[in-house]
């Protein structure tokens, strides 16, 4: 009787660890997928661009798109706010500001400060829910 419990737990955890490989894969599968649709639209908006309004300096940022989709679509799934790639989302607004409105760089630099700051909050918050799950 306990070698059939034993067979049927260890069955599950079997059937769990296969369905968390499944999922993974299906994760990077679409994370792939996400990269790659991405960056060809980007390039079609960038030809787009560069023919009809010779817009070819300021429509280059569009090429950082690609790499911030996949990484914010895995921080939503996985309700990770601090998974956003931050770095690169903070880049694009500083180049979308500068390039795209032509706004001045001396105050927007700031925004830069975002990174420091962002990357304390996450470690705050880390520390508090490892804290809070030793209690």
């Amino acid at each position: 009787m306990n070698e059939e419990k034993d067979t049927i737990i260890d069955g599950e955890i079997v059937d769990d660890i296969i369905h968390q490989k499944e999922k993974t894969i299906l994760k990077i599968k679409l994370k792939s997928l996400l990269f790659s649709t991405t960056l060809s639209l980007c390039f079609i908006a960038f030809l787009v661009l560069g023919i009809t309004l010779n817009a070819w300096h300021p429509a280059w940022i569009l090429f950082l798109v690609p790499f911030v989709v996949p990484d914010t679509f895995d921080a939503i799934a996985n309700k990770n706010l601090f998974k956003l790639p931050i770095i690169m989302l903070v880049l694009i607004i500083y180049f979308f500001l500068i390039f795209v409105i032509n706004l001045p760089p001396h105050p927007w630099w700031c925004i830069f400060f975002v990174i420091p700051i962002w990357s304390i909050v996450e470690q705050c918050v880390t520390e508090y829910k490892n804290i809070k799950k030793f209690k």
